[in-house]
């Protein structure tokens, strides 16, 4: 916005003469006197005042709330680089539209490779609609040089960034990296695994991040995507449960046998979104979130398991867990019976990652537990995480994983895999103490 000083008070005096002109015939030389004295007089008189308000700076007009924005965070500083940057590619030939605002933090490390101009180092994107399949063509937003996607600090940054300049009724964020469960998510190779987990981010680290960026944008996302290998986790759901309302993620590794990274999981977000946005549809972020799910069924040969939570139920969920974690300890049921069910329960990639659904179901149809109440618990879990996952698919090679998995680890021993103080699940449902009760010797409590 102009500041209004002299040089416009002249403007409108020439205008009303003019205007005086083209009304009245030839205004006379009084009149017209008259009205620049004024003019000039009232200019003289806001000399200061008109210098102050034109040193101020200009009022910058709000930008247009859109209906959706997708805040990706691309931490691709490892062996996952190229696949990842593949993604950022396809995510920009959709780009932005007049509904849909699409934010991109891209971190290449210091070693990338060649596609897309091998440029080093993190940077962000306000993503145009791009036809190059082969280099990023939108301008950049800001160069950040090598920082550490590790750093929640950084992950708020870029959410607070994102919201700022890409305001919207709706916001997904996507988190594309490796992931691992309780264990956290988010890989950073130029800044290595250290006793603070500089190159890794904890899942209290990651709720740590989301957390302070509502806390200073008063938004809390919609939609949580992990485009990251075993998240689905019911860990992983409670730690966030006030950080968004939906989790999508994938109780199994992305990717088929070999390929580390799935590039149909992000794409088929865009295309639900816009497909609503071509339909003129104002999709809520639960149909979005199904609708996902539903997309992802036709690619089960990359995405083999993928799930939508419904966040805030994952506190009944935890107290579900919780009651049947003191079933386990009281119950006087043999070791060995539940050693049989966890070792025929729907497992993944990581060792100990099973199906919490399926390990209920077993524990509640076993013939040989013969103690109502423990299978009353069980009975009362798989109700609970009925309700917190709200849409599943699994390809036929898991026919037993309903969307959430929880560490049903043989030999568990608490002082060298420090589960409870990695996660809150495990503090408030005393799912360690569960999991010492079922272990064989020498490992039970």
């Amino acid at each position: 916005m102009k500041s209004i000083g002299p040089a416009s008070d002249d403007f409108f005096a020439k205008n009303w003469e003019s205007t005086a002109a083209k009304k009245h015939g030839k205004a006379s030389d009084t009149a017209t006197q008259e009205v620049k004295d004024s003019v000039r007089l009232s200019s003289s008189n806001d000399s200061k005042s008109a210098k102050t308000r034109t040193n101020q700076p200009n009022v910058t007009k709000p930008k247009p709330e859109k209906k959706w924005t997708v805040l990706m965070y691309f931490a691709a500083d490892n062996n996952l680089e190229k696949n990842i940057v593949n993604d950022a590619l396809d995510a920009e030939w959709r780009g932005s539209n007049s509904e849909i605002n699409v934010a991109l933090q891209l971190d290449r490390g210091e070693k990338p490779s060649p596609i897309s101009g091998g440029w080093s180092g993190a940077k962000r994107f306000v993503l145009k609609k791009g036809w190059d399949p082969e280099n990023l063509t939108s301008p950049v937003a800001r160069d950040l040089g090598q920082i550490n996607m590790a750093d929640p600090k950084n992950l708020t940054d870029f959410i607070k960034w994102g919201v700022k300049e890409c305001p919207a009724r709706h916001y997904m964020i996507v988190i594309s990296s490796h992931g691992g469960g309780f264990e956290g998510a988010i890989d950073d190779r130029t800044h290595p695994d250290n006793p603070e987990d500089e190159g890794w981010m904890s899942l209290k680290n990651l709720k740590s991040a989301f957390s302070e960026a509502r806390k200073e944008t008063g938004v809390k996302p919609d939609l949580l995507v992990f485009d990251a290998c075993l998240m689905g986790q019911a860990e992983v759901a409670y730690e966030l449960r006030d950080q968004a309302k939906y989790m999508i993620a994938s109780e199994e590794t992305i990717g088929n046998d070999g390929l580390p990274y799935n590039r149909m999981l992000f794409p088929s977000a865009f295309k639900v979104l816009d497909e609503a946005v071509k339909a003129k549809i104002d999709a809520s972020p639960e149909q979005v979130a199904r609708k996902i799910i539903k997309f992802a069924e036709r690619y089960q040969e990359d995405v083999r398991t993928l799930a939508a939570i419904d966040l805030p139920q994952a506190n009944k969920m935890v107290e579900a867990v919780k009651e049947m974690s003191q079933t386990i300890k009281e119950t006087s049921t043999p070791i060995e019976h539940f050693l049989d069910i966890m070792e025929h329960t729907q497992k993944f990639e990581q060792y100990g990652f099973k199906d919490l659904y399926d390990f209920s179901k077993r524990v509640h149809e076993s013939e040989k537990i013969t103690d109502e109440k423990l299978k009353a618990s069980a009975s009362n879990l798989m109700k609970a995480l009925d309700t917190c996952i709200m849409a599943n698919q699994n390809s036929a090679k898991y026919p037993d994983a309903h969307g959430l998995s929880a560490n049903l680890i043989f030999n568990f021993d608490e002082e060298s895999h420090h589960y409870r103080e990695k996660t809150e699940f495990a503090k408030d449902s005393n799912w360690d103490e569960a999991l010492k009760k079922m272990q064989p010797p020498p490992y039970q409590a």
